[in-house]
């Protein structure tokens, strides 16, 4: 009965008023949360240990996995100074903490889809930049790829 409260504070507290459509369907075994894309399925030892996270009906570990590109892992080193897992809360279970609630992890899914954003940016401006110096065949100045990031 504790983590049924627990829940409804959650969903009540925390998701609703930022969430215009959640799904949630209960039975006896996991409570399943459905946000956007994005699905949470709570089990019985929730809070205890992390719950099982789907994106596009993908598991969470695929959506933080950067491609198999040295220069995208790179960035993602650059921006987090860590791989992606081992700071996720949902992923690395020493991070876990019965403290942690449904938004805790909508805000790690938050972070991780703007930083894949950012880089995506990142790898564009460069390309961008890499273009433009074969045209002028003279090298594009750090700076202006720097004044096009902090615009985007």
């Amino acid at each position: 009965m504790t983590t049924l409260k627990r829940l409804s504070v959650e969903l009540l507290e925390d998701l609703i008023p930022e969430y215009k459509s959640i799904t949630v369907v209960y039975d006896e075994t996991k409570t399943t949360f459905t946000l956007q894309n994005i699905t949470i399925i709570l089990n019985s030892d929730y809070p205890f240990r992390p719950p099982t996270v789907l994106v596009n009906n993908n598991p969470y570990h695929k959506f933080i996995l950067p491609p198999c590109s040295t220069r995208i892992s790179q960035l993602v080193h650059e921006e987090t100074q860590t791989c992606l897992c081992c700071h996720s809360i949902i992923k690395n279970p020493s991070l876990w903490s019965v403290a942690h609630r449904i938004k805790h992890i909508m805000s790690e899914i938050n972070s991780v889809s703007k930083l894949k954003i950012k880089i995506k940016y990142m790898l564009a401006v460069e390309d961008i930049c890499k273009q433009f110096e074969s045209r002028l065949n003279q090298n594009v100045d750090k700076h202006i790829e720097k004044r096009i990031m902090e615009f985007l």
